[in-house]
């Protein structure tokens, strides 16, 4: 039975709250550095993109700011190019792009 959009909005926050777990002490550097940290978080990046893949239309459509195509790319960069993923990007999703997207999951 396929998930409703609102059953994908709340795994999306249940996966960004074990970012946050994962990355809540650490800067740029320290996240750099704990290889066990950069697979937990990049597993979550993934399931965040499939879950947004399976989204309807209407549901990205009420949020055009998200960048959905991007969060579904992200993820099958990351399932397919495993090892040509660059840390600093992966960090940067968690500095900058975790919050807005949280926002509009939580609204």
């Amino acid at each position: 039975m396929a998930r409703s959009d609102r059953q994908r909005i709340q795994d999306m926050l249940a996966v960004i709250e074990n970012i946050r777990s994962d990355t809540g002490d650490l800067d740029a550097l320290s996240f750099a550095s704990r290889p066990m940290v950069i697979r937990s978080v990049l597993y979550s990046i993934a399931m965040i993109g499939e879950a947004a893949k399976g989204l309807g239309d209407d549901s990205r459509a009420m949020e055009p700011a998200i960048r959905w195509q991007a969060i579904a790319g992200m993820r099958n960069y990351i399932v397919h190019e495993y090892f040509r993923v660059d840390t600093q990007r992966v960090w940067d999703i968690v500095a900058y792009e975790i919050d807005p997207l949280e926002a509009h999951c939580d609204a």
